[in-house]
Order: C-alpha cells, then structure tokens, then sequence
C-alpha cells in the first residue's frame, strides 16, 4: 500500500438494512456470546488506539447475494473454484486444460478488471471436517465408506489446520447495484461454464461465504469459528465489517502486524512471455499462511 485515506463518516445501519431477511436464521445462545464478546474486543481495543481496524477494509457494502460495492461506482463478485488434475495428467491433456484456461481468461474485457487469489489459511477444525466427511448412504459400501471418511477426519486432526483456497474476483462499473448485477451475473455464468470444461467445478460465494473467506485472512492463526447473522446485524446496528476485523492492525512500510501475527508484503511486476506451470505450487507449497494475489491485465 503506498497511499490511504480517511475514510467518511457513514451512516452503517441504514446501509446494513438493505441485508436483512424477514426470515432470518437463527442463532443459538452460544453463537450470540461468541458475536457479543467479539465486539467487546474490537470495540476494546479501537477505544485504546487511534481509528478502527474496521475503516482500515476497503469496501462500503458487502450485500447477502455476494456482490460488494467497493466504491461508489464499482462492484464484485467473487467465484471459488477447486482443484483439476492437471498435475497428473499427460502432455496431451494439459495442453488441452490449458488452452481451455486461457479461453477463461479471455472471458474478460477491458471493461472487467478480475484477479486470482491463492491464500493458505487457518481453518476451523469443524468446517473443515464437514468438507472432508463423505456423506452416508444405505448400500453395501457403507463401512468402506465410513472407514474412510474416519482416517481422512484422523488425519486432519492430527495435522495444522490449513488450507489452500482458490477464488477469482472480477469487478465491473455501474451506475447502480441492478446495473452491476446484470453484469455480474452475466461474467459469472461464461466463468462457471468455462471451469466446467476441463473439471474443475466451481461456485459463487455469496455475501457470508465471501465474510467468512476475509474473516479468517483478516484473523490469521485464529481457533475461533466464524459466526454471522444478517438480522443480529441489523437489530444490533452493526456493519459487517464488525464481524471479520481483526483487533488490531498496524503498518509499517511493507511489513504488518495483524493481531498476535507478524507478515510481509511482495509486489512483483511481470512481464515476461509465460511462467512455468508449476510456479503455484512451489509458491502454496511454503510452510506458512500464504496469500498469493495475480493481477492480469
């Protein structure tokens, strides 16, 4: 970062209003101490320093259908998108995956800037083991079943709770949320075909998956799960920003200290021809937490 700005005074429970559901979901007596004694914590540690690290996040609203405004005239989205077996296939597919990778990016003009996000984070133990629990079914590769989703659950357990995570982000200009929603709406559904052409499956994230993904990047080495509510949101006049921020944020040149944790930041132009297909991996590969941002222009 080589420049910020202060940001304006706003009006953040009006602008939360335009989130909330009439039906909204329910949390349990838990949940709500978890929220309440994370707000005592930021709200803590603001009073003690000078601004908030809620300022400190660029955006102005992250809506529940998982576009955000950033600015007064530019909005996101964002899509997930998982793993293909490039690394095992032969010369002939890889060609074939790569050519198909490059009609992805071709999907973006000039007048859509997108940008490929690689980040290894800290997960919580719960949600990573629903993702890798293999659901049940009445046949007779139950136990087999079973016994494997057991030792990869075993596994986890007993391994750092890590995880590397994919997602492309792709933003347009418009006047209004309708406008850019009709964009959007219009990139992500060429994005997603273009994935499920060489198998990779993919997603969008809607507004609390895109909270989750910033809350455990803003809260690296975190244990605690991530708990959010649109309507608590609004009956309690927060932003939902109050939900991801870390306690505290400090910079200092290209260095930065985000609550108990320690990190560096490298920006590297290039313009060369072509890198080698296996830089990624080599880069997710570290033994640290890991976010590695592509800028394609």
């Amino acid at each position: 970062m080589s420049s910020s700005r202060k940001s304006q005074k706003r009006d953040l429970k009006s602008e939360a209003a335009v989130l909330a559901e009439k039906k909204p979901e329910t949390l349990t007596k838990e949940e709500k101490k978890i929220i309440q004694a994370r707000m005592r914590e930021i709200k803590k540690n603001n009073s003690e320093n000078s601004g908030s690290t809620q300022s400190a996040i660029p955006y102005r609203i992250m809506y529940k259908d998982g576009i955000c405004q950033l600015t007064e005239k530019y909005y996101t989205m964002t899509i997930q998108f998982f793993d293909t077996n490039y690394g095992t296939a032969d010369f002939e597919d890889q060609n074939s995956i790569f050519s198909k990778y490059c009609s992805l990016l071709n999907i973006f003009d000039s007048s859509a800037r997108f940008q490929l996000t690689f980040e290894n984070q800290s997960r919580s133990v719960t949600d990573l083991i629903e993702a890798v629990r293999i659901p049940e079914k009445d046949d007779d590769f139950s136990e087999l079943r079973k016994e494997y989703s057991d030792m990869l659950i075993e596994k986890l357990t007993n391994s750092s709770v890590q995880s590397t995570r994919k997602f492309l982000t792709f933003g347009v200009s418009a006047d209004n949320r309708q406008q850019a929603k009709a964009k959007l709406t219009g990139i992500k559904n060429d994005v997603i075909k273009a994935f499920k052409s060489f198998s990779v499956r993919s997603k969008q994230l809607d507004g609390k998956e895109r909270l989750e993904t910033l809350f455990y990047s803003l809260n690296p080495f975190t244990d605690r799960d991530f708990v959010f509510d649109w309507a608590m949101m609004l009956r309690s006049g927060m932003d939902t920003k109050d939900f991801i921020a870390p306690k505290s944020f400090y910079w200092k040149k290209n260095q930065f200290e985000i609550n108990d944790a320690y990190g560096q930041v490298w920006n590297l132009k290039l313009l060369a021809g072509e890198m080698g297909d296996d830089i990624l991996k080599d880069f997710m590969g570290l033994p640290y937490l890991f976010c590695l941002n592509i800028h394609c222009q």
